[in-house]
């Protein structure tokens, strides 16, 4: 089967009247024409990593995105400065490219597309979280597990489940636990010819770009569970799919939607009795200290601020990016830029904000500076 070439546009959105959505931004296998003499990696390497029929499930939602593009064009699962493939490091060890760099016009469009599809992703998902008070995307993918080839044993059952909910992008988890616990519940409930799915969450894989900036730009109304489903409907190695399986696995993401719906209510009850509370307001010097005491024992560090803003360390780390959101009007494309570092504090400019702003970078600053001998802030 040949690769399409293409201009169509990067994805189809067929937008609904309901707060759940589904994605599949890896299922794409089609290449703009002028790129593909560029590619080193053969078209059944790239087949094998796409995210084949995943396009499928997404049939269950009112709203559905389906990406059409390959990843190999674009990964819209990865920051902006990873999102195109270029080195073997990229792409589990492959050959991508038959010069490095390529063409700049030719990273410039992928690129340019890429910021396209997050403006678009701004605008839905910010009227999703405005007219239901909550929302919840499955952003579904599918993954390998015979990648020792045809004939060789796949991977082990217990390390691999067959459907891995990834939740590791989450920076408040407990406020959405009751409907990832119900999802995940109903999943493994559903009668899939006879049986049940092996349904686990985190256990190979936690969620990429896509959902940790869902979850960094609605932290309060925006929840994202990243479905990947084991290869097990169809011959990876061939592409050959199950129809029937296929089918039986749509239904049984299907069966979810009731429990989803009912979870997200609930969310946006609460968040309606919230809002009717006064805001927090400021950072507190007792915030201060529980973030650097992290920092001191090298802990990853996740912290929601006043006017949604957002603090985000991966780890012990001699750098931060820092954005002052203007309080009077949005700015969605600057916000983008820190949000793939691994170090990065979101904060607004609002002059009630400075003081504890202030405070708060200048300890963090102080803190890994301590661990590093000098400290970098951008």
């Amino acid at each position: 089967m040949s690769t399409p070439n293409t201009t169509a546009p990067l994805w189809d959105l067929i937008e609904g009247e309901d707060p759940v959505i589904a994605s599949a931004i890896h299922n794409g296998h089609a290449v703009r024409a002028e790129l593909l003499p560029e590619f080193a990696v053969s078209e059944a390497d790239r087949r094998r990593e796409e995210d084949s029929f995943t396009g499928v499930w997404t049939e269950i939602a009112p709203t559905r995105l389906v990406v059409r593009r390959s990843r190999y064009e674009i990964d819209l699962n990865r920051p902006r400065d990873r999102a195109v493939y270029v080195r073997p490091e990229d792409d589990w060890g492959k050959e991508i490219l038959k010069h490095v760099p390529p063409l700049e016009p030719l990273l410039e469009h992928s690129l340019s597309e890429y910021d396209a599809f997050y403006e678009e992703m701004e605008r839905l998902l910010s009227a999703a979280a405005a007219k239901f008070g909550a929302f919840v995307v499955l952003d579904i993918h599918s993954y390998n597990h015979r990648r020792a080839g045809p004939d060789a044993p796949p991977a082990p059952s217990e390390d691999f489940p067959e459907i891995n909910v990834g939740t590791g992008t989450m920076t408040d988890r407990d406020r959405w636990a009751p409907l990832i616990d119900r999802f995940m519940r109903d999943l493994r409930d559903f009668d899939f010819g006879g049986r049940h799915l092996d349904v686990r969450e985190n256990v190979c894989f936690y969620g990429g770009h896509f959902p940790e900036w869902i979850h960094s730009r609605f932290p309060e109304s925006g929840c994202c569970l990243s479905i990947e489903v084991k290869k097990f409907y169809m011959d990876e190695w061939t592409g050959a799919p199950d129809e029937e399986l296929i089918d039986l696995l749509r239904d049984a993401l299907a069966s979810t939607l009731r429990g989803l719906r009912s979870s997200l209510q609930e969310v946006a009850s609460q968040k309606r009795i919230a809002a009717k509370r006064p805001e927090p307001g400021r950072i507190t010097p007792r915030f201060v200290d529980s973030v650097c005491a992290r920092l001191r024992s090298n802990k990853p560090v996740r912290r929601k601020l006043p006017h949604d803003g957002r603090l985000h360390i991966d780890r012990q780390l001699p750098f931060l990016c820092v954005y002052r959101r203007p309080p009077d009007h949005p700015d969605p494309a600057t916000g983008r830029l820190v949000f793939g570092e691994a170090s990065y504090l979101m904060a607004s400019a609002s002059p009630d904000q400075e003081e504890g702003t202030a405070h708060l970078v200048e300890a963090v600053a102080a803190t890994l500076a301590e661990a590093f001998g000098g400290f970098l802030l951008i």
